[in-house]
């Protein structure tokens, strides 16, 4: 998909989903010659994260403790050591946010949000929060790597 066919798909999903948000995951491509697969995702993820947290207009880590989530403070560097292969991450468009609890649900237009889990243990979060502005620039940017879920 083109970045706009992905502009146009979030969109439409939303319109048409509206208690949910339309998500796209984030896979690497293939490797460029030298360079293995493995290190390459890594590197790519890494640098994901780095994009996100540059752009966002809050975010927050969590560290899984049981069965709950609970924010940890983390700072990014400290952050980015747990990222590895198979750390699940993307993005999520929420266009029509069902609570006005937090900063991010009452922006116009909606909101973008990052996720990244680590899948280690212990286990941690990295949420990033932006204005839907930035939709199309990091489309634009991650066109390649970021897909539909399937």
């Amino acid at each position: 998909m083109t970045a706009q066919e992905l502009y146009d798909f979030m969109h439409k999903y939303c319109d048409e989903n509206p208690y949910y948000g339309a998500q796209l995951h984030f896979r690497p491509q293939k490797a460029p010659k030298g360079c293995t697969q493995h290190e390459y995702n890594v590197q790519k993820k890494i640098e994901f994260v780095q994009y996100m947290h540059y752009h966002a207009d809050h975010w927050r880590t969590d560290a899984l403790e049981g069965f709950h989530r609970k924010a940890n403070g983390m700072h990014l560097k400290d952050f980015l050591v747990y990222v590895h292969e198979q750390a699940f991450m993307g993005i999520k468009f929420v266009k029509y946010p069902l609570t006005r609890f937090l900063e991010h649900d009452l922006w116009d237009g909606g909101y973008i949000e990052g996720y990244v889990r680590t899948m280690t243990t212990p286990d941690y979060f990295f949420w990033s929060y932006m204005k839907s502005d930035k939709l199309k620039m990091i489309l634009s940017d991650y066109t390649q790597e970021l897909q539909p879920l399937s």
